[in-house]
């Protein structure tokens, strides 16, 4: 039996929708690869003790409010759990390769892995809208970098993103 007129234009707008979804997902993935892997550790003005806030880089793709895909900095991994507040180190060779004589933590963290944190986050926002893409870091110690000793950490990658995302959308001829 053959389809109405009107089943056959739903079909074509179900068709259609799956893969306008398709190329806008694939296109946030690739713009969110370069972000976390390129764009915001070349902006990042802080140095790293464990190399948990750069490692904790992520960001989560969401479809309708929905998790569709998580990623991660693909670089090197941090070389230890978040340090808990008051906990001290002595005597170390930090993230970067610099020789530590002593840190004394100031910030309260869950002493987890910051991408298991990140993780975690991500998949428990909700974002609204039809499209979403929200980069985060794992670290209780992001906003303390950014709003008291005033370095980098997200906020001028989210600058950027605004500027080069829209940027990307060509106008219709």
């Amino acid at each position: 039996m053959a389809k109405n007129i009107s089943q056959q234009f739903e079909a074509c707008m179900s068709n259609i929708e799956k893969e306008v979804n398709r190329v806008v997902l694939t296109n946030l993935e690739q713009f969110g690869d370069a972000m976390v892997n390129r764009v915001l550790p070349e902006q990042a003005e802080f140095r790293n003790l464990t190399g948990n806030t750069l490692t904790s880089y992520s960001y989560g793709i969401y479809l309708n409010g929905i998790l569709q895909l998580l990623n991660y900095f693909d670089g090197k991994p941090a070389i230890r759990r978040k340090l808990k507040k008051d906990e001290i180190v002595r005597d170390f060779v930090d993230y970067d390769g610099n020789n530590r004589a002593y840190f004394q933590a100031n910030i309260d963290t869950d002493g987890d892995y910051g991408v298991n944190s990140a993780s975690l986050f991500l998949q428990t926002y909700k974002p609204k809208g039809r499209y979403s893409i929200i980069f985060t870091t794992g670290t209780e110690y992001s906003a303390y970098l950014e709003n008291v000793r005033d370095l980098n950490v997200l906020t001028e990658g989210f600058e950027y993103s605004k500027s080069v995302f829209i940027s990307s959308f060509k106008p219709i001829k």
